[in-house]
C-alpha cells in the first residue's frame, strides 16, 4: 500500500479547547511552589507540542515524521543485530524464532516498531478520506483568486485536478483494503493493486507540477531582482507586519526576501525527498528499498515539522 503526502490543499484547523478549564484569574498564585527553568522549559515544549497536535496539518507532520522514522530505524538496525530484514514479514500468528534469546527480543522489538509504523501510515490515510473537501476549498480559492502569472495559474488548476484525483483513487483503494468498498476482484486483488498505483502516479504528477511552480516562482523573483537595480531601487522600502511588531525599509525588506528564500528551499527540499518515493510507489515492483524510503520520507517530515514546531514558537 502506497504512503502518500497529504495534498497541499489541505487546510490546517483551528486550535481545538483545551480539556481542562482555566484558573480562575482571581485566584492567587501559591507562594510556596515555585517553578524551576526545567519544568518551564518541558512545560514550554508540550505546549508547543499540544498546539501542533490541535491542528489537521499538525498531526499529519507529527505522524509522518515518526512513520517514517520508524521505518528507516526497523530497516536499519536489523544489520546491527545480523538479522535478516526479510525476517520482518512474518506471519502475524506465527512468533519470531531465533537461537538466542537476545535476538530473539530484538527481533520482536523491531516488528513491533514496525507494526507502529504500518499503523501510524493506516491513520494517515484513513484521516485524508475527507481530503476532497480540502482540495475543493483549495480549487475554489484558485478560481476566486487566481495567480497572477499565467504560467502559475495554470499550474495550480492542473495541481488541482490530480490532487483530487489522486485522493478519489486513495479513499477508494483504501476502503476497499478494509472490505467496505468493493472495486471488484475483492479485498486486495488486482483492482485495488491498480487504484493503489494510479493514486500515487497522479502524485507523482503534483510533485512535477511542483518542480515546474517552485522554478516559476525562482525565475519570476529574479526578474524582479534585476528589474529593482535596473531602475535604482537598491533594497527598496518595505512594511511587513508581523508577530515581532512592524518592520520598515531595508531591514524589513531584507527580512522578508530571507524568509521568502528559506521557504522556497524548505519547499524544494520536501519535494526533491519525495520525488524517489513517489516514483517508486508508481512501479508494480518498486525501484527503492525500506532504508532509502524512510531516510527519504524522514527528511520530508523533519522539514516540515521544523516549520509547524517554528509556527508556534
Amino acid at each position: 500500500m502506497a504512503e502518500a503526502q497529504p495534498p497541499p490543499s489541505e487546510l490546517a484547523s483551528a486550535p481545538g479547547q483545551h480539556p481542562f478549564p482555566e484558573k480562575p484569574a482571581s485566584r492567587p498564585p501559591n507562594p510556596g511552589i515555585s517553578s524551576s527553568p526545567l519544568s518551564s522549559l518541558i512545560d514550554s515544549k508540550i505546549s508547543r507540542l499540544n498546539s501542533i497536535l490541535s491542528t489537521t496539518s499538525g498531526q499529519d507532520t507529527t505522524l509522518l515524521t515518526l512513520s517514517y522514522t520508524l521505518i528507516l530505524l526497523t530497516s536499519t538496525l536489523p544489520s546491527l543485530n545480523s538479522l535478516p530484514i526479510s525476517s520482518l514479514r512474518i506471519q502475524k500468528s506465527q512468533p519470531p524464532s531465533s537461537s538466542s534469546p537476545t535476538s530473539s527480543r530484538f527481533l520482536r522489538t523491531i516488528t513491533s516498531l514496525r507494526a507502529l509504523a504500518d499503523l501510524i501510515s493506516d491513520v494517515r490515510i484513513f484521516l485524508r478520506l475527507w481530503g476532497l473537501l480540502g482540495i475543493w476549498s483549495w480549487g475554489a480559492s484558485v478560481y476566486r483568486d487566481p495567480p497572477k502569472d499565467r504560467v502559475l495559474e495554470m499550474i495550480a488548476w492542473l495541481q488541482v485536478g490530480a490532487n483530487a484525483i489522486y485522493q478519489g483513487l486513495e479513499n477508494g483503494a483504501y476502503l476497499s483494503s478494509h472490505g467496505i468498498f468493493d472495486l471488484g476482484g475483492g479485498k486486495g486483488g488486482k483492482r485495488e493493486a491498480e487504484w493503489w498505483l494510479w493514486s500515487s502516479r497522479f502524485w507523482a504528477a503534483h510533485v512535477g507540477l511542483e518542480f515546474g511552480r517552485l522554478g516559476r516562482v525562482l525565475i519570476m523573483k529574479k526578474r524582479e531582482e534585476e528589474e529593482r537595480k535596473k531602475n535604482g531601487q537598491g533594497q527598496g522600502e518595505y512594511v511587513e507586519k508581523s508577530g515581532d511588531g512592524v518592520l520598515v525599509g531595508k531591514k524589513g525588506n531584507m527580512m522578508m526576501r530571507r524568509r521568502e528564500a528559506e521557504r522556497w528551499w524548505r519547499e524544494f527540499g520536501v519535494n526533491l525527498a519525495y520525488a524517489p518515493l513517489v516514483v517508486h510507489w508508481s512501479l508494480e515492483k518498486g525501484c527503492v528499498g525500506d532504508r532509502l524510503v524512510g531516510a527519504l520520507g524522514s527528511v520530508a517530515g523533519v522539514l516540515g515539522f521544523r516549520e509547524v514546531w517554528r509556527q508556534t514558537a
